[in-house]
């Protein structure tokens, strides 16, 4: 996949008194999918790729090249240069502020839904009939490394907290380094919203600390409405993982709860 910019696209001088449009998640947001690094997804609205899969598995990517992509989707909203705008000009999270007050150099800060994401893969032990993967038929492992592209905020120092980050799939325990990433999400103070089920709630957040797992076995042992369940492994991961943070886990309500099924799994 190309580059989603053209390089060196030329712009106009704007002022620090000029009124521009721009919005919180072009400024600051990050949303891993599978073709690669978008500013957000809201269902089947979103930005375009800012920067691509290839890019970031052939170490590419970086912290200057994340901040240039920004400011060409940036320009091309305010007709400054022609350059793919995804959903961003009919979108209502577009709002007018002074350029003064535009700032490119964040990852984060704020919980802003749909901002931040972690669905870079599809893969899934489960074919739910209603699911859009399971009717194309596209379970896709990780495509790259999200933590590395993290790390080019984090060592400039621009990795901020306080997200809400929807962790998605595709199925989160079917990751090699799951493990890795909850570790890297708590070291680096990126929560506390990290949202979907399995849920955590602790008495210092008012947003739900969770991640959704679909990563279910029969159970016969239950009646047959009743007959799926989280693997008792799940809930010990997460547990070692707070723990391993000084986050005591009698602080959190660990719940093996499931969000009601429209279909059951057929594979």
């Amino acid at each position: 996949m190309t580059a989603p910019f053209p390089a060196n696209t030329p712009r106009k001088a704007l002022t620090h008194k000029d009124v521009v449009k721009s919005c919180k998640y072009i400024e600051t947001g990050s949303y891993f999918a599978l073709e690669g690094v978008r500013c957000c997804v809201h269902g089947t609205i979103s930005s375009p790729v800012i920067i691509t899969a290839d890019e970031i598995r052939s170490n590419t990517a970086s912290y200057d090249l994340v901040v240039e992509r920004r400011r060409d989707l940036f320009a091309a909203i305010n007709g400054l240069t022609e350059a793919p705008t995804g959903s961003c000009l009919t979108c209502g999270h577009l709002k007018e502020k002074k350029f003064k007050d535009v700032n490119f150099e964040y990852l984060g800060g704020e919980p802003l839904p749909g901002g931040m994401g972690i669905q870079h893969y599809s893969q899934c032990n489960e074919r739910c009939t209603y699911c859009p993967y399971t009717q194309e038929n596209k379970f896709i492992e990780p495509q790259y490394d999200i933590l590395s592209y993290l790390e080019h905020f984090r060592k400039r120092g621009k990795l901020r907290g306080e997200n809400w980050i929807d962790f998605s799939g595709g199925e989160p325990a079917m990751l090699k380094n799951l493990d890795e990433i909850l570790t890297y999400l708590l070291s680096n103070k990126l929560l506390p919203g990290l949202q979907r089920c399995h849920r955590f709630k602790h008495s210092r957040y008012i947003d739900p600390f969770g991640i959704q797992f679909e990563n279910v076995q029969p159970n016969p042992r239950r009646a047959p409405e009743r007959g799926y369940y989280f693997p008792a492994n799940v809930p010990r991961l997460l547990r070692r993982v707070l723990e391993r943070h000084g986050l005591a886990a009698e602080e959190y309500q660990v719940s093996a709860e499931r969000t009601p099924q429209i279909e059951q799994p057929n594979g």
